[in-house]
């Protein structure tokens, strides 16, 4: 494994998503919740108060009342899909904002982080560059298990959508802290999943890309560990990551005991 480009990535990479999560953390503080401010918002928290009778007869007698009844139904549509979802015990902590710039940050977190990768080939940095080959991974063998490859897509999007729901919550429950110990954590889980396309698809090394998908695993579990504890019910939303870790380890192993001999 090229240790100088690992360790490139992962700080520079930890240290852009950190930026990224103040940027979200400052995007929210002064900028959504202002504007939802005096607003009702379909979250738990707002919808179980305008739902009560006592709030709803002085909301009338104020004569207001076609604010609430307009805000509670968006709300309880709402409430409805999400209940599926989220458990009982930290409906207080869903905030559909936060969940959507959790998402964001999932699913764009692949061209955020690429951005190093860029400066890297623009400067020449870590000579001599290998080109990503689009035919090298379908050109090796694979184990008879190994799934097809709409399968991957279809398992990282359920995946990354639960993953963000959880984090959401959690974001909500440290009171949006961005150096508390679980939101460090999976900044450096999003990273880690970079730096293995890194180091598998580009660099080629299939037993230093195993093993940062065992690391990526076990920051997982770990992380699941934290969720039950400063939010407790969460972590369930972690275990389907941490399983497609382990299927993605088990492949990554399998392929390269029988490439491990080939040129």
């Amino acid at each position: 494994m090229n240790w100088p480009y690992v360790g490139f990535h992962l700080c520079v990479q930890f240290a852009l998503m950190l930026l990224v999560l103040v940027s979200v953390k400052l995007l929210q503080t002064f900028v959504i919740d202002g504007l939802f401010s005096g607003v009702i918002v379909p979250s738990f928290a707002s919808s179980v108060t305008v739902e009560t009778d006592a709030t709803i007869f002085d909301r009338v007698q104020n004569g207001t009342d076609d604010l609430v009844m307009n805000g509670t139904a968006g709300a309880t549509g709402f409430e409805n899909f999400t209940m599926m979802l989220v458990p009982p015990q930290v409906k207080q902590y869903f905030d559909a904002s936060s969940f959507v710039l959790w998402m964001l940050m999932a699913f764009g977190s692949s061209f955020i982080l690429h951005l190093p990768s860029m400066w890297i080939k623009r400067v020449q940095l870590f000579r001599p560059a290998r080109p990503l080959d689009p035919e090298w991974y379908p050109r090796l063998k694979k184990p008879f298990w190994h799934p097809p490859n709409i399968f991957f897509p279809m398992l990282w999007i359920p995946v990354r959508m639960s993953r963000s729901l959880g984090t959401s919550m959690l974001w909500e429950s440290v009171n949006r802290n961005v150096f508390a110990p679980p939101i460090l954590l999976a900044l450096i889980s999003i990273v880690l999943a970079d730096i293995w396309n890194q180091v598998f698809f580009v660099q080629h090394d299939m037993l230093g890309g195993f093993g940062i998908m065992v690391t990526l695993a076990a920051l997982e579990a770990t992380y699941a560990v934290l969720l039950a504890s400063y939010a407790p019910g969460t972590e369930r939303f972690i275990f389907a990551g941490i399983f497609s870790d382990l299927f993605a380890a088990c492949i990554n192993l399998s392929i390269y005991r029988l490439n491990r001999k080939a040129p």
